[in-house]
């Protein structure tokens, strides 16, 4: 039986150009980048290896040791179907590329994907994807993306052809990461600074709820419509020059919440909220008030149970438990909500205790076990190496 590494799938391994884009934590700033607000992720030590070479064959032949089965389809590549998978993000790009570039002069590729990023966890593997595999394309033709350009094609490729109406941080974050650094981000006009993180005796964690969801499966694209409908009623009644909810002042919210039905109010609080703790966030981070941190981490958990509500039991009881846990300064769900992971600030000689702890516990209310990841804030991919294989 043929093994999974790239000399058992492909013939000819020697011409393989690796790129390698990391998954992301985000601080805070949740649902806040597709209504043009702020927010502030990291990159992490968690990437997406992504090998590539022309194959002059006339085919796509990829191959993930995540999803194993080497998958061959012949050009033109015929519109994105179910049953392709994971390497429907692979053919987003291609159709992005050939819409927005006329670029379609590829001789056939191999591509070999390996992660280390867990599926359906929240730490943005499809965008991780997404970049390397665009990153790879722009080297290896030549086609000369700027990053910002790139981060952008691979958003766009996962709204129009995905299916998932995501904003830009994942992708831009993916690209543009620093170690020891957050981004903060004004996806109103693209702005960004690297805020660094003086983490000292703490450390960031993930606690992943084995609660794996799909965007596009979720209510995920409800609530973007959700806000734009509270964006329109905005633009009635305030500003009819109102271009998101990231303009959008809290004093202008509350004045107007009888026009508002009330799961729209609901939803735009959020944002306009969860924009102003962002900003705080990064006030106590240059400040080092860690105190600070911790409570805006368990608010902006709060508003997104109660006020967009996309949390869910699992998540909410990790968030409980930690919150009553001796060491933990904050904690929150992360990611687009549904399940996934959850993010907490934990002094670094209690990590091991409260995991222990909080395991057993878990394990009596689902009937499983939570996953604890460990991460480091590194690099995005710009500063990565290509490499030979």
């Amino acid at each position: 039986m043929k093994g999974t590494n790239i000399s058992d799938i492909f013939e000819d391994e020697k011409d393989f150009l690796f790129y390698h884009a990391p998954g992301r934590i985000n601080i805070i700033g949740e649902h806040t980048d597709y209504n043009k607000g702020v927010v502030l992720p990291a990159t992490i030590d968690r990437c997406i290896r992504v090998g590539m070479k022309k194959n002059n064959a006339g085919v796509l032949r990829a191959y993930s040791t995540e999803y194993p089965g080497l998958i061959v389809q012949e050009y033109p590549l015929v519109p994105i179907k179910r049953e392709d998978g994971w390497v429907k993000y692979l053919k987003a790009i291609l159709f992005i590329l050939q819409q927005e570039l006329d670029f379609t002069d590829y001789p056939g590729l191999d591509v070999y994907v390996t992660s280390d990023i867990p599926v359906g966890a929240g730490l943005s593997s499809s965008a991780a994807l997404e970049v390397a595999f665009l990153f790879a394309l722009n080297e290896i033709f030549s086609l000369k993306i700027n990053p910002r350009n790139m981060a952008e094609l691979a958003q766009k490729a996962e709204n129009d052809f995905i299916g998932v109406k995501c904003g830009i941080m994942d992708q831009f974050v993916s690209i543009m990461g620093k170690k020891n650094h957050a981004l903060f981000l004004n996806v109103q006009n693209m702005d960004y600074q690297y805020i660094y993180l003086p983490l000292s005796n703490y450390t960031f964690i993930l606690i992943d709820t084995m609660v794996s969801r799909s965007l596009e499966k979720s209510d995920y694209n409800i609530r973007r419509s959700e806000c734009l409908t509270g964006l329109e009623i905005l633009k009635e009644f305030l500003n009819p020059q109102l271009k998101s909810l990231g303009e959008v002042k809290l004093k202008d919210i509350l004045q107007l919440r009888n026009k508002f039905p009330p799961t729209i109010f609901k939803r735009i609080i959020f944002i306009v909220e969860e924009n102003l703790r962002v900003k705080r966030m990064v006030r106590a981070l240059q400040n080092k008030s860690f105190n600070q941190v911790g409570q805006l981490l368990y608010s902006s958990h709060n508003g997104l149970k109660y006020f967009y509500e996309v949390s869910c039991p699992e998540l909410d009881f990790i968030v409980d438990y930690l919150g009553a846990s001796e060491g933990v300064l904050g904690a929150r769900m992360m990611g687009a909500g549904f399940g996934g992971c959850v993010l907490a600030l934990i002094k670094k000689e209690k990590v091991n205790k409260i995991f222990s702890a909080i395991k057993g516990e878990y394990e009596l209310v689902f009937n499983k076990l939570p996953r604890f990841l460990s991460v480091q804030i590194t690099d995005g991919l710009l500063e990565k190496k290509i490499s030979h294989i």
